[in-house]
């Protein structure tokens, strides 16, 4: 089995995060990762954001679960909250993907995240 495959079978999801930095060469790299993914035409519409400041990521954790109770979607509320206070577990960095609403071809984000996987 080649070297791709067998990270893909050996894949798994990390439900807490240790809190150490990453260093700038790691993050450079997951930039230089992301980038380097594919897109329809070679369009490249995706932005990223690469957030490390903590304050930022709990503002969007909170803005998260106050979308969840005002479309009163309880169960992921309760869910979520047996698994980890924070939907991102604790991850020291967080990368958002976003592309303009016109853009059609959602896919290219979907390959992105797979690139950064």
């Amino acid at each position: 089995m080649n070297e791709t495959m067998q990270n893909i079978f050996n894949r798994r999801s990390i439900r807490n995060f240790k809190s150490d930095r990453l260093s700038s060469e790691q993050l450079q790299q997951l930039a230089q990762t992301a980038l380097a993914s594919p897109t329809g035409m070679n369009q490249q519409s995706w932005h990223f954001a690469f957030v490390t400041n903590q304050e930022l990521i709990t503002k969007v954790n909170d803005a998260a679960f106050a979308s969840f109770k005002r479309e009163n979607q309880q169960d992921i509320i309760e869910r979520m909250k047996k698994r980890h206070e924070s939907i991102f577990y604790g991850a020291p960095l967080v990368v958002f993907i976003s592309m303009p609403k016109s853009n059609d071809n959602l896919i290219d984000a979907g390959i992105a995240v797979m690139n950064l996987a």
